[in-house]
């Protein structure tokens, strides 16, 4: 097997265990788990009118909107919604990678689930010290 071969299964399945952990953190994670999947100065795309859902320009932003469906028990700890993402395909360019993915959000999953609405996700993302990180969310409608 090629070195690059490898390197590129590598860098695939990083990204897609990176997207996979930002759903779950979404429902049972903090803000700063969260916080640690994105670069600083990343930017969330939802499209207007989107269901109240606010873009975003940098983590700040995003984590202060994190925070609030967190009170409002929209997402995260106890509030029995997920961000279930069951697959996403990977276009690698070096140190820069496009995602896209399938997102569905699901509430009452301690009773009888509900799906409030599905996403097409596409991420932009660089590979960083810290490993892979995305710096732009656009969310679109299916």
């Amino acid at each position: 097997m090629r070195q690059d071969q490898l390197q590129r299964w590598i860098d695939e399945a990083e990204i897609r265990d990176l997207i996979v952990r930002i759903g779950m953190i979404r429902a049972f994670g903090s803000p700063e788990d969260y916080a640690a999947m994105f670069t600083t100065d990343a930017v969330w795309e939802r499209p207007p009118g989107a269901d109240g859902e606010p873009s975003t320009h940098g983590l700040e932003a995003e984590l202060a909107h994190f925070r609030d469906n967190i009170a409002a028990k929209i997402s995260g700890p106890g509030s029995h919604a997920h961000h279930i993402i069951p697959s996403s395909v990977i276009t690698l360019d070096g140190d820069a990678a496009d995602a896209l993915s399938q997102l569905i959000f699901v509430n009452n999953a301690d009773a009888k689930p509900n799906i409030v609405k599905m996403w097409i996700v596409r991420d932009e993302l660089v590979r960083t010290a810290q490993g892979w990180r995305i710096r732009r969310r656009r969310m679109e409608k299916p």
